[in-house]
């Protein structure tokens, strides 16, 4: 069984990567075969992550976007070697802005997991979210031109400088409720630095002023070693600790506050998620994963289409 993703705009194709069958991919098209499953091929996931493809793979390293497939099609004898080929296609829609490093196959749009939470972006970390920086004595609007260098997940990625006096900045939030998650679920985190490490991170959960968790994460677990290099770390919703009484059912902004003992640099955050990853339901796992060679880039003003060859 041969799998091959198709990037095309319009009737133009703009890149192929031949994909890896997963482990409980395998396992999710026995199922479905035997009837005894959900279909396989629901949806077409993109994200930025770019660890190498492995079977063991439940999910791809930074999902971003999920389409619904739209479309199937046999082509009899049409695929290598005269073999059958199935055609699935998924449209990534024209308002989509970024960066595609991987891509994968899932069974539908309903996440991964298969406990209370539900696997989901939190934030794309772009300009237009309505992110803030503290002034000394007030929240205001954020003072630092977004970057366009970095970002992967959406149109731009928010600059954060890391100073002697740490830097405050803020998404607030209409609610955000992350009780369903479970101790072992993940917050993960995509990153970059410049000029200098910063030397302290704390990032804050918070319910209002006096009540938040927060957790002072070590760099060395949310930061590349190599300056102007992505990150993408996961670490434990386990490790934020309260002050006061917040709740994680009612989260109305999240902090990021970075530090330098001397000197400056500058923090870029490109994305946020939360990630259930201790009740994984193998009927929802990823089937397939392809880490492209070279990125595609989705600008806005057109959809593209991801199609998804499979040779039986």
């Amino acid at each position: 069984m041969r799998g091959i993703y198709v990037f095309r705009s319009g009737a133009t194709e703009l890149y192929r990567s031949e994909n890896l069958i997963t482990t409980a991919g395998k396992q999710i098209i026995a199922n479905y075969l035997s009837q005894n499953g959900p279909p396989w091929c629901g949806a077409i996931a993109i994200g930025s992550g770019t660890t190498a493809a492995s079977t063991a793979n439940t999910r791809l390293e930074f999902e971003y976007y999920r389409a619904t497939m739209g479309a199937r099609a046999v082509n009899f004898g049409g695929g290598a070697g005269g073999t059958h080929r199935l055609i699935l296609k998924a449209t990534l829609p024209e308002l989509l802005v970024g960066s595609v490093r991987e891509v994968g196959i899932f069974p539908g749009m309903t996440n991964l997991a298969a406990g209370l939470g539900q696997s989901t972006l939190v934030s794309n970390a772009t300009s237009p979210e309505g992110w803030q920086y503290y002034n000394g004595s007030a929240w205001d609007v954020i003072n630092t031109t977004p970057n366009t260098t970095f970002n992967r997940v959406g149109k731009d990625c928010i600059t954060m400088p890391a100073t002697a006096t740490p830097t405050r900045y803020r998404l607030p939030a209409s609610g955000l409720d992350f009780s369903q998650y479970s101790a072992n679920d993940v917050f993960t985190f995509t990153t970059i630095w410049d000029t200098n490490k910063p030397t302290s991170i704390e990032i804050r959960f918070v319910s209002d002023s006096s009540n938040y968790y927060a957790y002072n994460v070590p760099v060395t677990d949310i930061l590349h070693t190599t300056t102007s290099t992505y990150r993408v770390a996961s670490i434990a919703k386990s490790l934020w600790v309260a002050t006061g009484a917040p709740s994680w059912s009612m989260i109305t902004s999240i902090e990021v506050i970075a530090g330098r003992t001397s000197g400056a640099s500058n923090l870029y955050l490109d994305g946020i998620r939360i990630d259930d990853t201790d009740t994984i339901n193998s009927d929802y796992s990823l089937v397939s994963r392809s880490v492209l060679t070279t990125p595609i880039t989705k600008l806005t003003g057109s959809e593209m289409d991801i199609e998804y060859y499979v040779d039986v």
